[in-house]
């Protein structure tokens, strides 16, 4: 039998104190011992959701059961036919077909969109797009998939990483490399001087821009994706003025820097109707990177005024 403290004899409430603290600490340690293992099976049972995902690499994941705690899920969205995806779905899977085009050499057009996954609660985001694309050449449609990501929000910062066709039930599409854009930087709007060497930029006449829809299409993205907060964007708001085009390939003749897969610099001037007769003078910097080992394709641009960027200098 233990030996009492004269104090706590004298003292019983600090005895019992004592006892009180004892208690606690161990119903604390058990309590901790039983969220840990919670925490555990949470995480366990993420990665093996996201493990299943990410075989199918981020497509056709229907079937695939959301863990109910897990608050970053992919979210499936079916585009109900006869009714419009969101704006910028339609411009990433634009952008998907462009990228694969430029590759392939082919010409597929956006038929219509099936659906999209989307990671749920992240900005910025991924989306993975399940689409039909149309084939002029021979009047098919195919099956297509393209990923975009989106590297920062209300500013144009997206790269492809997949455009294929989509792969048949059942088999593994290849993983492709992480791509390697490192320190890409927007340029300034070059001085009218420098804009006049034609050497260095190519003025794309109006026939040749409204031939290369991707042109159009790189405009748009940026459009859309430094004004995500606005819910009434037109795309018919916008006119293109004109565009020259800078690539680090000297290519002669210089029409032909419009083709081929190859890093370049878009510099565009354009009008957006503001309504009421009013019209505002814009002007868009759009660069466009490749990735040589995997072909994964990059835009970064930005929209400026050209009378408040001159006001700043």
């Amino acid at each position: 039998m233990g030996k009492t403290n004269k104090t706590d004899m004298v003292n019983p409430d600090r005895y019992l104190t004592r006892a009180k603290v004892a208690r606690n600490k161990a119903a604390r340690e058990i309590s901790l011992k039983k969220a840990k293992k919670l925490r555990d099976y949470i995480a366990e049972d993420e990665d093996k959701y996201w493990d299943i995902v990410w075989k199918y690499d981020g497509f056709d994941v229907e079937h695939v059961k959301e863990p109910c705690h897990c608050l970053r899920a992919m979210q499936v969205i079916k585009c109900k036919p006869n009714e419009d995806c969101p704006l910028e779905v339609t411009l990433y899977a634009k952008m998907g077909l462009h990228r694969y085009n430029m590759i392939q050499g082919t010409d597929l057009k956006l038929d219509r969109i099936q659906k999209y996954n989307k990671h749920l609660h992240v900005l910025p985001s991924t989306y993975y797009i399940t689409l039909v694309a149309w084939n002029p050449a021979t009047g098919t449609r195919v099956p297509f998939q393209t990923s975009i990501h989106e590297i920062k929000w209300n500013v144009l910062d997206v790269q492809c990483r997949i455009a294929r066709l989509k792969e048949k039930r059942g088999t593994k599409a290849k993983v492709e490399k992480t791509p390697g854009f490192y320190h890409v930087v927007v340029p300034k709007w070059p001085e009218d001087d420098v804009l006049a060497d034609q050497n260095r930029f190519y003025v794309v006449p109006e026939s040749e821009w409204q031939e290369n829809d991707w042109i159009i299409l790189y405009l748009q993205l940026a459009f859309v994706t430094t004004n995500r907060y606005s819910n009434n964007l037109k795309l018919s708001d916008l006119k293109i003025v004109e565009v020259m085009v800078e690539t680090k390939e000297n290519v002669e003749p210089p029409s032909e820097r419009l083709k081929g897969f190859k890093d370049a610099v878009l510099y565009i001037k354009y009008d957006q109707d503001l309504g009421e007769g009013q019209v505002s003078k814009r002007r868009a910097i759009i660069t466009r990177d490749v990735d040589s080992r995997s072909g994964h394709m990059s835009l970064i641009g930005k929209i400026e005024d050209p009378e408040q960027h001159e006001a700043s200098i």
